[in-house]
């Protein structure tokens, strides 16, 4: 019987039914931890306890063991929970809304910095410049950025962006673009394009400055140069 439940209830969870209750969203938490009992009692003892959700990922290791039922491997899932979502709100919070060179400028220089190689990231923006998800991907290389452009068209296929910003940084202090970073921006318009997926931006950065092909009109140059040669 616990099964049939356990599978009605994550069934539920795939289908994004957002009808599911506190409870029951700890409860599907609670199956990983505890695998062969009823959690249902423990799951409204949690949120009776703490108040709610929320107060539950806030709550210590040792509130936690103090509840009937927790043991050391529930007590240490819960509170690794609280901190991703910590560590996650954090993150939320420093990254701008709306997409702009000016917005995100700092942010990028601080994803960047301590990198001991190069990487190459990416903004997904949806129509209203809204960015809806961030990725970073190394190249494991000290010297250049090698994009992979098969993961980076995998997750465009995902996340279904209406324009996409992308990023690397220089380890010297010299954020002017080589010849190497055109032919790759070039590139990557050129398939972004074919996917019906606008380029927004191209951002160099390096220790604390940064580099727009977007604001100093190279952006514009590549688009008109990619253009010609698809025509």
């Amino acid at each position: 019987m616990h099964e049939g439940h356990r599978e009605r209830l994550i069934s539920k969870l795939i289908d994004g039914n957002t009808l599911l209750s506190d409870h029951e969203i700890l409860e599907i938490l609670l199956f990983y931890t505890i695998p062969r009992k009823n959690v249902n009692d423990l799951a409204h003892r949690l949120i009776n306890s703490f108040g709610s959700l929320q107060g539950c990922f806030s709550a210590d290791y040792h509130s936690l063991l103090s509840i009937e039922g927790v043991g050391h491997k529930t007590a240490t899932f819960i509170v690794t929970l609280g901190e991703i979502q910590a560590r996650v709100e954090k993150n939320n919070n420093e990254l701008p809304t709306i997409f702009s060179f000016d917005s995100c400028k700092q942010m990028l220089i601080n994803s960047f910095r301590g990198a001991t190689e190069e990487k190459f990231a990416a903004l997904f923006l949806d129509k209203q410049g809204k960015i809806i998800f961030r990725k970073i991907f190394s190249s494991h290389s000290n010297s250049e950025v090698n994009v992979d452009l098969s993961e980076l068209v995998k997750g465009t296929l995902v996340r279904k962006p209406h324009s996409v910003v992308i990023c690397h940084n220089h380890l010297s202090n010299n954020i002017n673009p080589s010849d190497a970073d055109d032919k790759a921006t070039e590139k990557i318009y050129m398939i972004l394009k074919i996917n019906g997926i606008a380029l927004v931006d191209h951002i160099i950065v390096s220790g604390d400055k940064a580099f727009s092909y977007h604001v100093y009109d190279k952006l514009d140059a590549i688009k008109k140069k990619v253009d010609l040669s698809l025509t």
